[in-house]
C-alpha cells in the first residue's frame, strides 16, 4: 500500500507543510533578479556620485577664475542648475528602476501564489481520494 493511503505516516502528516519545487524555483529566480537589480542600482548610484564629485571639486577652480561678483553669481547659478538637473534625473531613474523591481516582484509573488494554490488543491484532492479509499473503523462498525 502506498504511503499516502496510510493515515499515520510522516509523509501524510507533513504533506501540507512541504515546499513545492515551483516555490523553490520562484525563490531562486527572484533572488537572482534582486541581486541583478541591486547591482544595477549600485552601478548607477556610483556613476552619479562620481559625476557629482567631479562637479563639486571643479567649483573652487571656477570660482577662482571669476573677476567680478557677477561672475561668481553666474558660476554658482550654473553649479546649482546643473546639480538640480542631475539630482532630478538620478531620482527619476532610481524611481523607475524601483517601480520596475516592485512590478517584477509582484508578478513573481503572484505566480508563486498560483503555484501554491494549485499544490494545495492537489494535496486536498489526494487527501480526499485517500479518505474515500480508506474505510474508517468507526464507519465499518456502524455499517
Amino acid at each position: 500500500m502506498s504511503q499516502i493511503n496510510e493515515p499515520n505516516t510522516l509523509a501524510n502528516t507533513m504533506a501540507p507543510f512541504t515546499i513545492s519545487q515551483g516555490s523553490i524555483e520562484h525563490a531562486m529566480k527572484y533572488g537572482q533578479d534582486a541581486i541583478k537589480a541591486l547591482s544595477e542600482c549600485q552601478g548607477r548610484y556610483a556613476s552619479f556620485v562620481t559625476t557629482r564629485l567631479a562637479e563639486d571639486l571643479a567649483m573652487p577652480g571656477r570660482l577662482a577664475e571669476c573677476r567680478t561678483p557677477m561672475d561668481v553669481l553666474e558660476v554658482w547659478a550654473g553649479f546649482y542648475r546643473t546639480a538640480t538637473q542631475q539630482y532630478g534625473e538620478h531620482l527619476r531613474a532610481m524611481t523607475e528602476m524601483g517601480q520596475k523591481i516592485a512590478t517584477e516582484a509582484a508578478e513573481e509573488i503572484s505566480a508563486e501564489a498560483e503555484d501554491t494554490i494549485k499544490a494545495a488543491e492537489d494535496t486536498i484532492k489526494v487527501a480526499r481520494d485517500a479518505a474515500e479509499t480508506n474505510v474508517s473503523p468507526v464507519k465499518s462498525k456502524a455499517a
